[in-house]
Order: C-alpha cells, then sequence, then structure tokens
C-alpha cells in the first residue's frame, strides 16, 4: 500500500495545470481572413477602363447584382485638374471659383482642401467637392458614381463579405489613413495608393476621404462612404455603416468619390 501512496503522488505532483495566459491566448487569437478571389489581371480583353477593377456580381440583400468596374484608387486632384483645363472655358472657370472651399458647417477648414495643391501634389485624391460635380467629372468619362449597393459590395470583397473594407480585423493607421492619435485629429490627406489594396485591387477604400456613393436629384441630402483621415470611429470604417449624410450642395475637405461603371460585354468597351 506504501508503494501504491508513494507511485499517486509522483504522479500527481508531476502534473501541472497550464497557465490562464495560454488559454486567454487562445480565445483573443484574432480569426482568419477569409480570403477572397484575387483581383483579375488587367488585359487586352478586359471589360473595364484602364485604371478600373472587375468586380464580380453576386447576390447581395436578396438582389442579384451584376458584375461591375470600379476605380482602383479615388479620383485625384491631378484627375481633376486635367478634367477643369478641357471643360469650355466658362465652365472651367466657374468649376474652379469654387473648388478649394468648404460648406459654412462643415468642421475642417478650407486649408484641406486639396485643390489648392494640384501643383505640388497632383496624386492626393481631389475633395471640396459637390456631389452633382463629382457626377458630372465621371459622366465626362463615361462613368457614373457607384450605388451605395455596388460601394458596400465591393468594399466587402463581394462573396467574402469582410466586415471592414479589405478584411476582418479592426483596422489601424498601419493599413489606412485614419488618425494615429488625438493630436493627429484633422491630418490631411495622402496619396492615393499610399496603402496596400484589398484583394479585389482596390486601394483606399476604407479611410483618407469619405467617398460619394449616387444619389438621385430628388434628393436634398446624399451619402458619402468609407471613412476618412479624420475618422476616429470604428464603427464608420465598416462595410455595414450606412454612410454620412451631407447636404446635396455639401463641399467637405472630408469627402471624394471615386467612378463606376457597367463590365463591357463581348469585346466592345465602353
Amino acid at each position: 500500500m506504501t508503494i501504491w501512496l508513494i507511485v499517486l503522488r509522483a504522479l500527481t505532483m508531476s502534473w501541472v495545470p497550464p497557465l490562464i495566459d495560454e488559454f486567454r491566448d487562445e480565445y483573443n487569437r484574432p480569426l482568419p481572413e477569409r480570403k477572397s478571389r484575387p483581383a483579375k489581371p488587367v488585359s487586352a480583353a478586359s471589360p473595364c477602363k484602364p485604371g478600373m477593377a472587375l468586380i464580380d456580381g453576386g447576390t447581395f440583400a436578396a438582389r442579384p447584382l451584376r458584375r461591375f468596374c470600379l476605380d482602383t484608387h479615388e479620383v485625384t486632384v491631378g484627375e481633376f485638374h486635367a478634367y477643369v483645363q478641357q471643360l469650355a472655358a466658362t465652365d472651367g472657370e466657374r468649376l474652379q471659383r469654387q473648388l478649394g472651399h468648404v460648406s459654412a458647417s462643415e468642421p475642417i477648414g478650407k486649408e484641406r482642401c486639396t485643390w489648392s495643391r494640384r501643383g505640388k501634389a497632383p496624386q492626393r485624391p481631389i475633395n471640396c467637392v459637390a456631389i452633382d460635380e463629382a457626377q458630372e467629372f465621371c459622366e465626362f468619362h463615361g462613368k457614373r458614381l457607384p450605388t451605395h449597393v455596388e460601394w458596400k459590395w465591393a468594399a466587402r470583397g463581394a462573396l467574402a463579405a469582410f466586415k471592414y473594407p479589405g478584411g476582418n480585423h479592426k483596422p489601424t493607421a498601419a493599413w489606412l489613413n485614419m488618425p494615429r492619435a488625438a493630436d493627429d485629429r484633422y491630418g490631411e490627406p495622402r496619396d492615393v495608393g499610399s496603402y496596400t489594396p484589398s484583394l479585389s485591387g482596390l486601394h483606399d477604400m476604407a479611410g483618407n476621404v469619405w467617398e460619394w456613393v449616387a444619389c438621385t436629384t430628388a434628393e436634398p441630402r446624399c451619402s458619402a462612404r468609407g471613412g476618412g483621415f479624420a475618422t476616429f470611429a470604428e464603427e464608420e470604417l465598416r462595410t455595414a455603416f450606412a454612410g454620412r449624410e451631407h447636404a446635396r450642395e455639401a463641399r467637405s475637405a472630408e469627402v471624394g468619390f471615386r467612378c463606376a461603371a457597367a463590365a463591357a460585354t463581348g469585346d466592345a468597351q465602353r
């Protein structure tokens, strides 16, 4: 009996329970990313114009969604400047008088408008543009503003259904242009393409500048999505966030845009 007691005590003393931190680390370990299909390489037969990514369609919110094309980055101040120069003199002069100004209700002043830097920083996203002017730019190039459904579908990685544009992990200033600290609020937009694109090939769907989505002419207020360089609230960066509303004529240093287009069918491209 004594021998058995000695053996039993030796066995029990050799077992050490795992540290509680091991369980805690396992519990807090981030979930693996849900992978979406890689972006399709651009070729001569691409159904999208250069500088656009093909977004596959699917069923979203119980509605079928056709594939479409979306700009890989936000429209830059350099691209908008070239557009203004191509307008008739009277239209170009009228537009230039408005660019670089913000609405009185906007919290960020005109010093953050990128139009004034068109000569020095042409790759910054254009901002301080009213939604109708954004729509006119897109139409001039044979495109349009994306609908809110299209924007959300592209941001969530289509069938991947990401929580944030480009992934499931909580966004940080390391991978998008958002404030790094309290004293960094109202920083400024950065050059488009400064951060790694999503698996769909899209840059800055979260952060940098909010982006206008299509709005009917009858609506007095229109939405922008994606968050911007002054966005602290994590929930505003989620793909499910409904967006911020602005008056139709509003000009904000926080808001820019990108264009969308229908994917061409057959050999013809629009």
